[in-house]
Formats: C-alpha cells, sequence, structure tokens
C-alpha cells in the first residue's frame, strides 16, 4: 500500500492535539513512523522522546502477545519458550508415534500378510507417515532453532550444526542454556 507521505505530513499538521494522540502507531508504515515522529517533536519538543519511546514499547509488547507461528523462522524464541516448543513437539511425535505403533500392529494383525483385499499394505502405509512426520517433526524442531539463534545474535544458516556429530551436542545444550542478547538485535526486539 502506497501513501502519499507528503499528504501524511500536511495532514498531521493540520489534527488538533486529541486528534493526533489517537494515531495508531502500530498501524504506520516505517516512512509513515518517520512523518509521526517528526510530527510529535514539532508538538513535544520537551518530551517527544519519552512519548517515542512509549510508543514503541507499546509496540513491542503487542507484538509478544501475538502468538508466533511454528512455521515461521522470523523473529526470536527465548531458552523457555524453545523448551516449551521442543517439549510439545516431541510429544506430538510421541503420540504420532504411538498411534502408528498402534495401526501397523492391529492392521497387521488383522490380515494374513498385512495386505487386505483392495491391495492396501498397512506396513507401507505406516512406514509413509511415519517417515513424512519424521520430516515436518524434524523441520519444526529446525525452524524453532533458527528463531533461538536469532535470540543468540547468530544467523539462522547455524542450525545446520545439529547435524555435525558430536558438536551437535555442545550446540544444543547451548540453544537450550545461554541465555539471549538483552534487548533488540538485527532480528528483533
Amino acid at each position: 500500500m502506497h501513501v502519499d507521505l507528503e499528504m501524511l505530513e500536511k495532514k498531521y499538521a493540520e489534527m488538533d492535539q486529541e486528534d493526533f494522540s489517537k494515531v495508531e502507531f502500530a498501524d504506520l508504515t516505517e516512512e509513515g513512523k518517520g512523518i509521526y515522529e517528526k510530527e510529535l517533536k514539532r508538538r513535544n519538543p520537551a518530551d517527544w522522546q519519552t512519548v517515542m519511546a512509549r510508543q514503541i514499547e507499546n509496540l513491542e509488547v503487542e507484538r509478544r502477545a501475538r502468538p508466533e507461528s511454528f512455521l515461521s523462522s522470523e523473529g526470536r524464541l527465548d531458552r523457555q519458550g524453545y523448551l516449551l516448543r521442543f517439549v510439545l513437539i516431541n510429544v506430538a511425535a510421541g503420540i504420532v508415534g504411538f498411534l502408528l505403533g498402534l495401526a501397523l500392529a492391529f492392521g497387521a494383525n488383522s490380515t494374513s500378510n498385512s495386505v487386505n483385499t483392495n491391495g492396501f499394505d498397512v506396513q507401507q502405509m505406516v512406514l509413509l507417515i511415519f517417515v513424512i512426520g519424521s520430516l515436518a517433526g524434524s523441520w519444526l524442531i529446525i525452524v524453532q532453532a533458527v528463531k533461538r539463534l536469532h535470540d543468540l545474535g547468530r544467523p539462522g544458516t547455524h542450525a545446520w550444526f545439529l547435524f555435525v556429530p558430536l558438536y551437535n551436542i555442545y550446540f544444543s545444550l547451548m540453544l537450550f542454556l545461554k541465555k539471549g542478547v538483552e534487548g533488540p538485535n538485527v532480528y528483533g526486539g
């Protein structure tokens, strides 16, 4: 969405203080936030920095309140969030594995050679679901590791270290135990 910045600047200048205070900072584009800041400086030369800091803090609180997607590698994830998601993903994988084991056990016992009259091979289907589920679970863990790396101030490409034998033990412990970077970094607030 393109916004005419000069028009926005003029609109802010024409607003009375009450209307200007109702502007939703969170809904502004980066350019719009710059114009908002400029107008705020003009209106409140003494305390514009305090007001701006409060707006940014409110924006950060709102951002943290939104549930982040398990599927996105954007943003950061602290130690507690990483541990919680790691456990949740592994518990879900354990339940699916248990159910697949039951399906395999009961499916194999229901027919003499695990193939029913329609040519459906229960063992092959369970194996296929297991492989797809394992790949999906691994991908989810890697996405969470990327977010955790962002919290540590490292690029997400370092997640590949999880696949290096022996080093992956140290690397996993670091993801679980090392405190993240205080305050904002290049990966978020």
